[in-house]
């Protein structure tokens, strides 16, 4: 059998394989990235941390209050129990009590103002999960899809590879080195054809005697140009 169609139908093989090796990778890498979910989620960590950040300042506050009431409540009892005659301390209890009154309202403001905070980050939350839940449906439905791609493609090397181990052994030895070796060298491509009196690989022009041994069934002929074999039937 003529020993270039042998390495030019051993090409064709390896190219395939190759193009469909690719694919393997591209889809499995299609499969892993996630980013949009990956991105949902960061949104709605961030919106839960949030909650919680503001749920604290609002915890603070109403122990602030609580425990101003309390200081209120004693220096009312004080104030009015009849046990304090000093003037001075009088007034100065009473100059507390305002003191507390006013600060208690502000308080009470900064609580309803963090309850607001809390409900329109609720909100935000609540949207942020629906969107997320869309993400993971997108996301699953598009794995589905892929790992069904994915399948074919495998299909599809394996009978590529079985192609490749049945043509193998038919090619001779010495020559299936230098195949491999030039598919190192030349980015996968050893074997170009003959077309129109050039090297398709390169598309330098060939002459006649050039083109007869490249159409010779008993030996190789390399493009003088690329170094690649050429092929031509």
């Amino acid at each position: 059998m003529n020993i270039g169609f042998q390495l030019y139908q051993l090409q064709c093989i390896d190219s395939e394989l190759d193009l469909t090796n690719k694919k393997l990778i591209e889809i499995q890498e299609s499969i892993q990235d996630n980013k949009q979910v990956d991105c949902a989620k960061e949104f709605v960590d961030e919106s839960a941390a949030s909650i919680k950040n503001i749920q604290a300042e609002y915890d603070a506050i109403e122990f602030d209050i609580e425990a101003k009431r309390i200081k209120k409540s004693q220096s009312e009892e004080n104030l009015y129990g009849g046990k304090i005659k000093n003037p001075k301390e009088l007034q100065d209890l009473q100059l507390e009590i305002t003191s507390l009154s006013n600060i208690l309202s502000e308080l009470d403001d900064r609580l309803i103002e963090k309850l607001i905070q809390i409900e329109k980050a609720q909100d935000i939350l609540n949207k942020r999960k629906i969107d997320l839940n869309q993400a993971v449906s997108e996301y699953e439905t598009k794995k589905s899809m892929l790992n069904a791609d994915l399948e074919k493609m495998a299909n599809q090397a394996k009978a590529l590879h079985e192609k490749q181990n049945s043509l193998l052994p038919q090619i001779d030895q010495k020559a299936l080195d230098i195949y491999q070796k030039l598919r190192k060298k030349k980015n996968g491509t050893a074997v170009a054809l003959l077309q129109d009196s050039s090297c398709a690989a390169c598309g330098s022009s060939l002459t006649a005697s050039q083109c007869q041994q490249a159409r010779s069934s008993a030996s190789l002929f390399f493009c003088p140009n690329c170094g690649r074999i050429v092929y031509g039937s």
